[in-house]
């Protein structure tokens, strides 16, 4: 039985190998890597085309993968200025695909020589606009990843050497507006040698930010800097309220009263707010003990020892009988 297990181990080893060394690397390009739809209405469908190409010479099954924007893309010299009116709702959700997986096969020739392009398929899709959809300017991408060779001896294995993504932009039409309220910031639980504060931020725009207390000082009564801190990263909707929570050592921190100076950040403007909170003596913050449970004899146990008994007795008056 050993013996047989140690072949099959050989043998799956063996594969294994071959499909390692019989893996090969393919590049997957997009042509052209960025489209500008325009303008669009809430409501209305868009359709958008491109072309995915390779240099490999054997057929590949592509899977499309939408995936959302990033800020970073604002960086170009020519859309700076668009983040101000920029939405971050997620619009990757809004692609419908005709077909996914695609098939992309070679043309027998080189497409084009410089670039060395043997295989290509022209990609067709629609872009779904819901009629809730916030205004602004929206970023999406699509990257081609392989997911196997289907020609006759082809590889097991796929190793994607590189892979170029399609950013997808469009305006939907509206007012887009990009700001933000602190409404508060108090305290919260004690985790630990640690309190949270809780800032308490309000999306007061018409398109959806991500929001981020990034200068948070903490000040004794005396006006020394107790603590600098930042909070996470939250997601916003239009009039949604959010807590943006991080956490406060309490190291040092004495049964007064603690100015703290909050900086919210949503990417394309900063809010400011003074707040005074109330921080108590450590011993005062220790959760109280939680008591445990008193035993109580399970009810299930009970009856089935109350049918035990039963059973016993009426088997013993049978065997009298």
């Amino acid at each position: 039985m050993k013996g047989r297990l140690f072949v099959l181990f050989v043998m799956f080893f063996i594969i294994s190998l071959h499909e390692i060394l019989a893996a090969k690397e393919y590049s997957i390009g997009v042509s052209p890597s960025l489209i500008d739809l325009g303008e669009v209405s809430p409501g209305y469908s868009k359709p958008v085309n491109f072309f995915i190409v390779t240099v490999s010479d054997e057929p590949l099954l592509v899977n499309l993968e939408p995936s959302e924007g990033m800020t970073d893309f604002f960086d170009k010299p020519n859309y700076r200025e668009y983040i101000n009116t920029y939405s971050q709702e997620p619009t990757a959700g809004w692609v419908q695909t005709f077909s996914n997986p695609v098939e992309l096969k070679p043309e027998g020739e080189t497409l084009f020589p410089s670039a060395n392009v043997k295989g290509w398929r022209e990609v067709n899709f629609l872009l779904n606009i819901p009629k809730d959809a916030e205004p602004g300017y929206h970023i999406f991408r699509i990257s081609p990843k392989p997911v196997s060779s289907i020609g006759t001896g082809g590889q097991l294995g796929i190793q994607i050497a590189a892979i170029s993504s399609i950013t997808i932009f469009f305006k939907v039409t509206g007012d887009a507006i990009r700001q933000g309220k602190i409404l508060d910031v108090t305290t919260g639980r004690q985790i630990g040698n640690n309190l949270e504060l809780l800032i308490h931020f309000i999306n007061t725009g018409t398109v959806t930010v991500t929001a981020r207390a990034n200068n948070i000082k903490v000040y004794d009564k005396n006006g020394n800097l107790t603590a600098s801190l930042t909070s996470e990263t939250k997601t916003v909707k239009p009039k949604e309220k959010q807590i943006l929570t991080t956490l406060l050592p309490l190291n040092g921190i004495k049964d007064e009263n603690y100015l703290v100076s909050t900086n919210v950040n949503f990417i394309t403007g900063n809010i400011q707010k003074n707040s005074t909170i109330r921080i108590y003596p450590k011993q005062a913050l220790v959760p109280t003990e939680i008591m445990p449970k008193p035993f109580e004899f399970p009810l299930w146990i009970l009856i089935l020892i109350v049918l035990l008994i039963i059973v016993i007795i009426y088997r013993r008056m049978y065997e009298s009988d």
